[in-house]
């Protein structure tokens, strides 16, 4: 009754989708700057059972990619003056190693930044970042990128012009 009702039935290693997990785990990789990484992985039965199988993955690292120049290419002379402005709160510098989370880390600074001086219609996916790696030394070149191609309402900064302040009693 048991094993009919609660158990499962065996995962067969045709099952196992070896290759995926190899892409998965080159990817996050390739994510923390290891961008010519390779994975491989191997399978043996256990010398206990040999109905069961063990897979092993193992990652080829070489030395990772640091960033290198970082420049910004940003259309709206407004937008430029805020981020210069504001550098100090950038968490890309020169010499860092490549992540892809410092750069969604980095999207998100750029957002709330621009938040805090009026462009509420902005969004992070305005923001690109491109790399070129062709520079050698294990460096990224590094581009921030707000087009030019972008809404005239998401560009505008918004200020506050007039508060009237009113005050109403309770008993009202």
């Amino acid at each position: 009754y048991l094993k009919y009702t609660y158990g499962e039935p065996p995962v067969l290693i045709s099952d196992v989708p070896v290759e995926n997990v190899k892409e998965s785990l080159q990817n996050v990789l390739k994510a923390n700057g290891f961008l010519d990484a390779k994975v491989t992985s191997e399978s043996h039965p256990l010398w206990w059972n040999k109905n069961r199988m063990k897979i092993n993955y193992t990652g080829h690292l070489n030395t990772p990619y640091y960033l290198g120049k970082i420049t910004n290419e940003i259309s709206d002379s407004n937008m430029m003056k805020v981020l210069r402005h504001e550098r100090e709160k950038t968490l890309l510098h020169s010499g860092d190693r490549y992540s892809l989370n410092n750069l969604k880390l980095e999207r998100k600074q750029i957002d709330d930044t621009l938040k805090s001086y009026g462009y509420f219609y902005f969004s992070p996916d305005f923001i690109i970042f491109t790399g070129d790696s062709t520079v050698g030394g294990k460096k990224i070149n590094l581009s921030r990128q707000i087009p030019a191609d972008i809404d005239s309402e998401e560009r505008k900064p918004w200020y506050i012009n007039n508060v009237l302040v009113t005050e109403k009693s309770l008993e009202d």
